[in-house]
């Protein structure tokens, strides 16, 4: 199991699992560890290691070489980060409202991203995977139209779906 650098070096821990037996219900378990989750062979260390470097802003290439881990191992490893600290959906829509689209990554359908933020806090709401007509209004279809009623205005640039969508 690989357990991350120490001082700068490659360090490996052999763990041997151990396998009990319950006399009494016939079950077998296995012995378990703070260093590694069950079914895992990467160390929870390296896993902190990898959060710690994603916030730093740096490219899952980069931190796979920093670590000597695979970058689609780094890549897991965020996308389990992101739906752990994925933040719970509100279901109030500020008086304010600003739109925008952005290039995120290549697997967006669309190619572009929506970004949506309070327009008074410019506290950043929600991003979506898609800006199109279709996937904005099955989103903001979910909140009650008592609720899209109380905004007030919204900061758009001339992209004509959104322009359709405020109607």
């Amino acid at each position: 199991i690989y357990m991350g650098e120490v001082i700068y070096k490659p360090a490996y821990l052999e763990l041997y699992k151990q396998r009990f037996y319950c006399k009494a219900c016939g079950e077998t378990f296995t012995a378990k560890t703070s260093f590694v989750q069950p079914k895992s062979t990467i160390s929870n260390s390296v896993k902190l290691a990898i959060a710690e470097k994603v916030s730093e802003a740096r490219s899952e290439k980069a931190i796979a070489h920093d670590l000597l881990i695979s970058p689609s191992t780094v890549h897991r490893q965020i996308k389990l980060i992101a739906q752990q600290v994925k933040p719970k959906i509100s279901d109030i829509l500020p008086n304010h409202m600003s739109f925008d689209e952005f290039k995120s990554t290549k697997d967006v359908e669309g190619a572009m991203s929506f970004i949506y933020c309070d327009g008074e806090t410019h506290e950043i709401l929600d991003v979506l995977p898609d800006r199109r007509k279709n996937a904005l209004e099955a989103y903001f279809n979910r909140f009650s139209l008592k609720t899209r009623k109380r905004v007030k205005t919204i900061s758009v640039d001339m992209y004509k779906p959104y322009i359709e969508l405020i109607k």
